[in-house]
């Protein structure tokens, strides 16, 4: 009897530790995943950040091109749209408002932050260590907020930003008042959750309709432009828009405006491979990942969790690495 009871007590406590230490593997894989998502967000902010506050400089460089290919063209200093019309004349100083701009990569840093909050608040018992960094994240998401509200009147477009950055402020905000985790979690996921995808839908849709629509745009005239340029000078009757008198190039001139032709072509290359908005989708899919582990802490949510962190790591890595190359191609155009 007395070796039954010892063999039970034996096997109940070897699933005990067996427990702990699944628990333990789950809680250091978790941890993991943070640190690497905690990196990732710093790389994806400064990566997409970096096509929003170079827009200005990507439409002025476009400009002075066309200014450099068509001798008889001014300098404006400008940007102008006319009033009925709505049509842009270009000029040295692009359409972008640099105050918009800063406020849309805050936005993607503090998703960043809240969505490490919620992760440390899905993986651990202590709802507590939730508060110390909460309510300085709040307070930014109203700042934040404030500032959208600021900005509406001279750009419409932050308009839609206002609503659910205030909202994750607001659930935030609740979720410090409760004590208990699973209340926490639940105020996470029924208040803050839709205003997350909200503001990712917003950026994402900011990013393919502003920066990549018009970066492919640009970059395919600039190729255009420069091969319509070359081709003209070798045969005046290549197109309609041909300069008269037709201009000859040197050797050298030739092979200055060739090599431009080959970096433009890579210029366009590079970022249509590696288009940014793919790194707020990957966001949206390891956001969606996260809240899927809050309802259900299971190994299976866990494993897809990890896996919807590296994969947006992956992203931001490949984004930030095709930004390098094509500031490398403009360094050696210069």
């Amino acid at each position: 009897m007395f070796t039954k009871f010892k063999f039970r007590s034996v096997a109940i406590l070897l699933l005990v530790v067996f427990a702990l230490s699944n628990t333990a593997c789950d809680n250091t894989e978790l941890k993991s995943g943070i640190s690497d998502f905690q990196q990732s967000v710093s790389l994806a902010s400064s990566s997409v950040g970096t096509y929003f506050t170079e827009m200005n400089q990507f439409e002025r460089d476009l400009y002075l091109q066309d200014v450099l290919l068509n001798p008889q063209a001014k300098v404006r200093p400008r940007w102008t749209t006319h009033p009925v019309t709505m049509v842009t004349t270009p000029g040295l100083f692009g359409p972008f408002h640099e105050e918009s701009i800063k406020a849309r990569i805050d936005a993607i840093t503090l998703l960043g932050r809240y969505g490490e909050r919620l992760a440390a608040l899905a993986g651990t018992d202590s709802p507590e260590r939730f508060n110390s960094a909460a309510q300085t994240l709040s307070t930014n998401f109203f700042n934040l907020q404030t500032t959208f509200q600021s900005l509406a009147g001279s750009d419409p477009s932050v308009r839609d930003f206002i609503s659910p950055v205030g909202q994750i402020a607001g659930a935030i905000g609740k979720m410090i008042l409760e004590k208990k985790r699973d209340q926490k979690l639940r105020i996470a996921i029924a208040e803050a959750t839709p205003a997350v995808r909200a503001v990712i839908n917003k950026l994402e849709e900011d990013l393919e309709v502003v920066i990549v629509a018009q970066r492919l745009t640009g970059n395919a005239q600039s190729l255009t432009h420069l091969v319509e340029s070359y081709n003209c000078s070798v045969d005046p009757a290549f197109s309609t828009r041909c300069p008269k008198p037709p201009r000859s190039l040197s050797l050298e001139q030739r092979r200055d405006l060739l090599n431009k032709i080959n970096e433009a072509a890579h210029r366009y290359e590079l970022f249509k491979a590696n288009n940014p908005a793919e790194v707020i989708s990957k966001l949206r899919d390891a956001h969606e990942a996260l809240v899927e582990y809050a309802e259900d802490r299971s190994p299976q949510n866990l494993t897809a969790l990890i896996a919807s962190l590296d994969s947006f790591r992956s992203s931001a890595q490949q984004v930030a690495d095709a930004i390098i190359q094509i500031r490398n191609l403009k360094r050696g155009a210069a």
